[in-house]
């Protein structure tokens, strides 16, 4: 597990890297676009107005640290790492997506009400590093269901409706 803060180098990437698909163009796009609202929801000195202030890179490895702890027995966790984006764990123990996801929202509930602030992309992988599965972990809807606006049962729901095979990171 390296657990380090590293993105790829685009330039040096081929289109079997990194192949584009409609999926990814499409996130790539609302990508851009939050983050051109996020930059006019500031208060132009890149800070935002907002109640909570942004984690510094330390605290989101420490609390991304503290996942892979609360996670590595049940999950196996192989590997982790962000993206400009996102927190993207990777794990070998993946029986199914409805065994995995109530660990998944017990893991990432805890460090989400300590305050992490990133989306994520937890991955299943088989053996050979080849992905099985993904889901994704939206911040937003964890704190709805932290501040009891969304049942766990609403969650689990949410997070099934992301699974997936295929994705940007591989």
């Amino acid at each position: 597990m390296n657990g380090t803060a590293t993105l790829p180098c685009l330039a040096n990437m081929t289109e079997d890297d990194y192949p584009l698909t409609r999926r990814r163009a499409l996130l790539g796009s609302a990508s851009i676009a939050s983050g051109g609202v996020a930059g006019c929801l500031g208060d132009g000195d890149g800070s935002s107005s907002g109640d909570s202030s942004p984690l510094s890179d330390e605290e989101r490895m420490e609390l991304a640290r503290k996942w892979e702890d609360l996670a590595d027995d049940e999950l196996d966790v192989v590997d982790w790492r962000f993206s400009s984006i996102q927190f993207i764990p990777e794990y070998a123990d993946n029986s199914s997506p409805e065994d995995d996801i109530p660990l998944l929202i017990d893991t990432f509930a805890e460090i989400i009400e300590d305050g992490f602030d990133m989306q994520s992309m937890p991955t299943a992988v088989d053996e050979d590093g080849s992905i099985e599965y993904m889901t994704f972990i939206a911040v937003d809807n964890f704190n709805d269901y932290l501040n009891g606006e969304i049942s766990r049962e609403q969650l689990a729901e949410l997070v099934a409706d992301t699974v997936h095979a295929d994705g940007p990171y591989s």
